[in-house]
């Protein structure tokens, strides 16, 4: 009787290793591919809101007239929303000042930190992790404006919530639940 014993704890434990270690690279997997999903999304959202801001946008944000202005920030209020994956539009031009914004009271700032100009100055998309003071998370997808000659004359921030870009990958129980059902089943039967 001894050695059966002995198979059953040698089972036991292989299934513990394989439902662990299964589990982990699952969890993993799907944290990386989460994450990659949320940054092309961003991007895509991104560039959709570059396309829309380019039909009234000339190259020179400093030489738009009162209505071109006027059309933009009402674009970009109508694209925002505190409760929607689109918290802020900030258009900032080469010198580093933000020129449009649908929150019009940040227009005029020049940024000067040099985590920020880090962030900004750069000739590729990027998408970045923030959290706010208030612990609210967001995305901050910087998008370089270029002209017919490939040469940057401003820049496309966009500030995303990443709860409401997130809400639909949310749920993690339907893929979990199944496969510790076939892990057990598999022992059951073994048995």
């Amino acid at each position: 009787m001894k050695p059966i014993y002995q198979r059953l704890i040698i089972i036991v434990v292989i299934f513990l290793i394989a439902t662990t270690s299964s589990t982990y690279f699952l969890i993993k997997s799907y944290s990386d591919l989460n994450r990659q999903l949320l940054q092309r999304s961003a991007l895509i959202l991104g560039k959709a809101v570059e396309e829309a801001l380019l039909n009234i946008a000339h190259q020179n944000l400093e030489e738009l007239t009162v209505r071109e202005k006027v059309l933009l920030r009402s674009l970009m209020n109508s694209m925002t929303t505190e409760t929607g994956s689109i918290i802020h539009i900030l258009l900032i031009n080469d010198n580093m000042t933000i020129i449009l914004s649908s929150d019009r009271s940040i227009e005029g700032h020049k940024y000067t930190s040099p985590s920020e100009l880090e962030n900004l100055t750069s000739d590729e998309p990027r998408v970045l992790t923030k959290t706010w003071s208030d612990s609210t998370q967001v995305l901050d997808v910087i998008i370089p404006m270029m002209n017919n000659e490939n040469q940057i004359f401003s820049y496309l921030r966009l500030v995303l919530s990443q709860r409401e870009m997130i809400s639909f990958y949310k749920d993690l129980s339907v893929i979990f639940f199944p496969i510790v059902a076939i892990f057990a089943l598999l022992l059951f039967f073994t048995f």
